[in-house]
């Protein structure tokens, strides 16, 4: 071959490589990241299937596949979108031209991938960092402290699953090792979740625990779900049963036991808990002249109130106030059978038994009232939840998507309905 030949063959291929490269990056200007929403269950919007899906980054729809008879396929086709990610393997594909993208061009989307499946290599930020972040619009967030859409009636969800992303042993456990709980279900899908709450490059500062809840409506036959009414101590128990139950098979890891587990000791014997139930003094609201005064006790007195003594002190002790009367008859609160006791607590300080804990999670029970403190039936009861910042040292108010902070002053005037208090002596 001449030299006048191998020199044209090179600037063929050169202009090949040229062609080829800006083929290849051709559609990606029309990734709209504004739309680009991962939180929900990753279904064919189509035909339902729930293998092999695709999300689409011009619209953010689901498809199933990418064969010519596929509903991504026709997709691309119809609608004149041409970027798409595999949600299994976090490649990007290009139809209906059906080629995948080299990992060099692919990198260029790595903040997608980012949204899709957060990883974390440590934690020094969540420890250390107290800087705000900010999405796509420029909305301010704090990594952590992030909003949970509310599908209609799901509150009673968001506020345990806002609890445990703030328990550190297990914040930490799914932050870190998503790999070991790839063969897990409920866990893993926790996981996935806590993840995205503390990551710092959200497109949008609120998130949607739909995918994780689809997967608990179905393994309790709707039981839990996004549009019915449950009580938050209910579905606390559930979760923490279940999450031991998939740990222990799967991991043979015991490590939800050694965080929520502590032991009572009744005449019968010693016995295992979840939480501790607390039961407010019943209550007579009465006239001082315009005004109802709402009585109030220590959280200390119903302590020692108690008819049993704690054997095993665990980790993270779980409070639930029972603030609803069975008789339903509450006198001086109109048609409600909630005890609208306040209950008084240091949020820095409780003694139990020989140890101290300190408050890290507060579940609060609210509905709508008036001047003459009536309550709304039961089944429009709606909750929310005061979350520590330890970084910055504040408390923030958490309902649904509002998040704002609170003084650590006013927790105790709220109706208080779970708590979570970590042992710190």
């Amino acid at each position: 071959m001449t030299k006048r030949k191998i020199e044209d063959s090179l600037e063929a291929d050169t202009e090949r490589k040229k062609i080829s490269t800006r083929d290849k990056s051709l559609y990606l200007d029309t990734i709209n990241r504004k739309v680009l929403d991962f939180d929900y269950e990753k279904v064919c919007c189509v035909s339902l299937s729930s293998t092999n899906i695709y999300g689409c980054l011009v619209c953010n729809k689901y498809f199933r596949g990418r064969s010519m008879d596929s509903e991504c396929f026709l997709h691309s086709i119809n609608d004149d979108h041409h970027v798409f990610v595999n949600f299994d393997t976090l490649s990007f594909h290009i139809l209906p031209e059906n080629y995948q993208l080299d990992e060099q061009t692919a990198s260029s989307l790595n903040d997608i991938r980012q949204q899709i499946n957060p990883t974390y290599k440590d934690l020094k930020d969540i420890y250390q960092d107290t800087s705000l972040k900010r999405d796509l619009a420029g909305r301010e967030y704090r990594p952590g402290f992030i909003g949970l859409s509310n599908f209609g009636a799901n509150d009673y969800s968001n506020v345990i699953l806002q609890a445990l992303a703030h328990v550190p042993p297990l914040r930490d456990y799914l932050l870190l090792y998503p790999e070991k709980l790839h063969k897990t279900k409920l866990v893993g899908k926790l996981s996935l979740l806590v993840r995205k709450m503390y990551s710092p490059n959200l497109f949008k500062s609120h998130l949607s625990a739909h995918e994780l809840m689809q997967f608990v409506s179905s393994s309790t036959n709707k039981r839990f779900s996004l549009h019915h009414e449950s009580e938050p101590k209910d579905f606390l128990m559930w979760l923490l049963n279940n999450m031991h139950k998939e740990l222990v098979s799967e991991l043979q890891n015991n490590m939800i036991s050694s965080i929520f587990q502590g032991k009572v000791e009744l005449p019968s014997g010693k016995s295992k808990f979840w939480m501790l139930t607390l039961t407010l003094p019943s209550v007579t609201l009465f006239k001082d002249g315009a005004k109802l005064e709402i009585p109030q006790v220590a959280l200390e007195d119903l302590l020692a109130a108690k008819k049993y003594k704690i054997a095993k002190a665990p980790q993270f002790l779980t409070f639930y106030i029972k603030r609803k009367d069975d008789t339903q008859k509450i006198a001086g609160v109109n048609g409600s059978n909630i005890n609208p006791t306040v209950v008084k607590f240091n949020p820095s300080q409780l003694k139990v038994d020989t140890h101290v804990y300190k408050l890290i999670a507060n579940v609060v029970y609210s509905s709508g009232q008036n001047e003459n403190y009536s309550l709304e039936r039961e089944d429009q009861a709606h909750y929310k939840i005061h979350v520590l910042d330890e970084v910055r040292n504040e408390w923030l108010e958490i309902d649904d998507l509002k998040v704002k902070p609170i003084e650590k002053d006013l927790l105790f005037l709220n109706q208080t309905y779970l708590q979570f208090w970590q042992k710190i002596a």
